[in-house]
């Protein structure tokens, strides 16, 4: 009522000026609402569509984030690749700030992280006021994936070709500096003024995070905090050894498990190690094996490459100090195959893709995340 004559106008101009600032406030926010069906249907990447889709139904509210970022930084005009996180938003209203979780690998994506913060809890131990956020490391997951079309063990080489056919001298800008970069791009489009950032890494993401520190110290835009968990020492750790390492531990594992008189007695004599090879070559050759008299059907990727299947079963539970002990249990009953065992082996396979299967990695191609 204050306004007439000019002031009308004057009011009516201040009113366009604020709607039209409050419309690009509403544009300007970079998430977009999103949901595990959604995450599954944008990737041709079969594990990551059975690990996101089996989480259904998620507690909170997800938000995705897609980033279009330079393949080659030093060529800011090159081809844009995408750069993806996924949220879990927090209960609050005004939330304290967001809680940034980077993966290990090198090959895994945010996602797989969420299964594991579903059974802690994490969202209540945070008091559901931050933002969870999962990003995908360059190369993995749904920011711009190396990922072949049919990767098997065997079959590296042919991965390898297809990915040099696909992006060229490309393939060489996926390393851990320009994974880091990506991640700084995303953690300054997501910022949110009054809230802050923390970040926490874990296995091969404390490499990356260190490698951040490094590209950015002299940036006035670093996280609030950064924990490395599981801390990944740049000056010792070779990511292009690590099929090889893991290779190695397995091996010292099982001979132990030969020098434990229980364990070996299992065996009739023979070394666990040699029954570990016997039992690869029986599957690489399409022998008949205890999978045959299997009921359950079999989780992937054992449908279709036994091998890789075994290699990632038998891997993820070295990783774990409980687990591991199934190794030498598993391998018995799966060379001995009598009723029991198979029984035995219906009720794992039953049980598989809520526990061990949540630690394969997504790439088949891993060893360029080392520049």
């Amino acid at each position: 009522n204050a306004c007439c004559g000019r002031e009308v106008m004057r009011c009516a101009s201040l009113a366009l000026v604020w709607i039209a600032a409050w419309a690009a406030g509403a544009t300007n926010d970079p998430w977009f609402p999103c949901s595990p069906s959604e995450v599954a249907s944008r990737t041709s990447n079969a594990l990551l569509k059975w690990l996101v889709l089996d989480q259904q139904p998620i507690p909170w509210d997800m938000y995705c984030l897609n980033l279009s970022v330079a393949l080659d930084y030093a060529d800011p005009g090159s081809r844009q690749i995408n750069a993806w996180a996924t949220k879990l938003a927090a209960n609050a209203s005004e939330p304290k700030g967001q809680l940034w979780m980077v993966a290990g690998g090198p090959g895994e994506c945010g996602e797989e992280l969420i299964p594991t913060l579903l059974k802690w809890d994490m969202m209540s131990l945070l008091g559901g006021e931050y933002d969870m956020v999962f990003p995908d490391h360059r190369g993995t997951g749904l920011s711009s994936a190396l990922y072949c079309p049919t990767p098997t063990l065997t079959g590296a080489k042919a991965c390898t070709d297809y990915l040099e056919q696909t992006l060229g001298d490309g393939l060489q800008q996926f390393t851990t500096s320009n994974a880091a970069r990506d991640l700084h791009a995303m953690l300054n489009t997501a910022s949110v003024d009054g809230q802050v950032q923390h970040v926490y890494a874990i296995s091969y993401g404390t490499y990356l995070m260190q490698r951040y520190l490094q590209v950015f110290n002299q940036s006035k835009d670093w996280p609030a905090s950064v924990i490395l968990d599981g801390i990944v020492s740049p000056d010792r750790t070779q990511f292009i050894a690590y099929d090889m390492d893991v290779s190695n531990v397995g091996r010292v594992f099982m001979a132990r498990c030969e020098s434990d008189l229980f364990c070996s007695t299992a065996f009739d004599g023979y070394s666990p190690n040699t029954v570990l090879e016997k039992l690869f070559y029986l599957v690489d050759h399409d022998l008949p094996t205890c999978f045959d008299s299997l009921n359950q059907p079999l989780p992937f990727p054992f449908d279709t490459h036994k091998h890789m299947g075994l290699s990632f079963l038998f891997s993820s539970w070295l990783f774990s100090g409980l687990d591991r002990v199934f190794i030498p249990a598993t391998l018995f009953r799966l060379l001995r195959c009598n009723k029991d065992d198979v029984a035995a082996l219906n009720h794992l396979m039953a049980r598989l893709p809520t526990t061990s299967f949540s630690k394969i990695p997504y790439s088949s191609v891993t060893s360029s995340m080392s520049a």
